[in-house]
C-alpha cells in the first residue's frame, strides 16, 4: 500500500514547465520623417527574467534584394535620445540621417538581447515612400443656407483631398469659422465692428473620413447643426455671412489650408431666415413668410 501510494503521489505530484529564456519584441514603431531626415524608433520588450536582464535592443535595415545591412540602430531605455521613462522596457532611438533614406521597400529586424546572450528577433517588411503634401482640390457646400422657422437643420460640408499617401497618412481635417458677419441678437442688428481675420475654431471641429472615390480622391465630411429661427427658448439663429476655412495636416506636418487668405476668395455661406427682409422665392412665399414676402 506504501508503494502504491507513493505512485499515486508521484503521478499527482504537479510538473514544472521549463521557461521560455528568449526576449520578446512585443511592439514595434518605425518612422521617418522626410522633411528633417529624422528617424524615430520604438521597441518595446519583455524577458521571462525581467525587464531589467534586457541587455540590448537594436534595429536593422537590410535591402530586400540582398539582404545587406543598410541601416542599424541602437536603442536606448534610459530615458535620453528620444526615450521618455527610464527603465520600462520601451527602448527608443531618435536619430537623423543627413542623406536621407531612399524611398523603397526593406526588410526590418528587431533584436532583443538579454544578459545570458539568449537572442530574440522579430523580422518585418517596411516601405519608405515619398510623402506628398495634402491638397484640398473641392469644398462642396451650399452658398446659402435657410434657416427654418422652429426646426433644428443640417448644414453638410464635403472636402475632396488629393493625397497619393492616402487616407492613413491623414492625422486630421478641421474647419474654421468666422462669424463676425452675422447679426448679433434677434433684432437683426449687425456687428458694428466686424475682423474678416476672426477665425475661431475647435479641436472638436474635425471632418471625418467617408471614403476614396474613383478617381482616387480622400472625401471628408462633417454636418454641422444649424439652429431654427426660434427654437422656442427665447433663442434666434442668425443671419448673414459666414466665413469657413479648412486646414488638412498629414503624419509628416505638411499643411494644406484652403481658403489661402489673401491668395484665395473666401468661402462663404450666407444663412437667411423668415423675417430677415429679403423675400428668397425658393423657401419663402406671401403666405409662408408674409412679413418679408408682401
Amino acid at each position: 500500500m506504501v508503494f502504491l501510494t507513493g505512485i499515486f503521489w508521484i503521478c499527482d505530484a504537479p510538473t514544472i514547465s521549463e521557461v521560455d529564456p528568449i526576449p520578446q519584441i512585443n511592439n514595434v514603431i518605425f518612422e521617418y520623417h522626410q522633411d528633417n531626415s529624422q528617424i524615430w524608433v520604438q521597441v518595446e520588450v519583455s524577458d521571462p527574467q525581467g525587464i531589467e536582464n534586457i541587455d540590448s535592443v537594436w534595429v536593422e535595415l537590410e535591402s530586400l534584394s540582398t539582404s545587406e545591412v543598410l541601416y542599424h540602430f541602437l536603442l536606448e531605455d534610459g530615458g535620453l535620445n528620444g526615450d521618455i521613462l527610464s527603465g520600462n522596457g520601451v527602448y527608443t532611438v531618435q536619430i537623423t540621417i543627413p542623406e536621407g533614406i531612399p524611398f523603397a521597400v526593406y526588410r526590418i529586424k528587431t533584436y532583443a538581447r538579454d544578459m545570458e546572450d539568449n537572442l530574440g528577433l522579430q523580422p518585418g517588411v517596411i516601405s519608405i515612400e515619398e510623402e506628398f503634401p495634402p491638397q484640398i482640390e473641392l469644398v462642396d457646400m451650399p452658398s446659402l443656407f435657410h434657416l427654418d422657422p422652429t426646426e433644428w437643420g443640417t448644414l453638410t460640408i464635403q472636402l475632396k483631398i488629393n493625397d497619393p499617401n492616402g487616407a492613413d497618412d491623414i492625422s486630421y481635417v478641421r474647419y474654421a469659422i468666422n462669424t463676425d458677419f452675422l447679426t448679433i441678437d434677434c433684432d437683426g442688428n449687425p456687428n458694428p465692428d466686424p475682423d474678416p481675420d476672426h477665425y475661431q475654431w475647435d479641436p472638436s471641429w474635425e471632418m471625418t473620413y467617408l471614403t476614396t472615390d474613383v478617381d482616387g480622391f480622400l472625401i471628408y465630411q462633417t454636418d454641422i447643426p444649424m439652429r431654427p429661427a426660434d427654437d422656442g427658448s427665447g433663442i434666434c439663429g442668425k443671419t448673414g455671412l459666414v466665413l469657413f476655412q479648412f486646414t488638412v495636416r498629414d503624419k509628416s506636418n505638411q499643411i494644406a489650408i484652403k481658403p489661402e487668405i489673401p491668395l484665395e476668395q473666401e468661402i462663404v455661406l450666407e444663412i437667411t431666415k423668415c423675417g430677415d427682409g429679403n423675400c428668397l422665392a425658393e423657401f419663402e412665399d406671401a403666405t409662408t413668410c408674409p412679413e418679408d414676402c408682401q
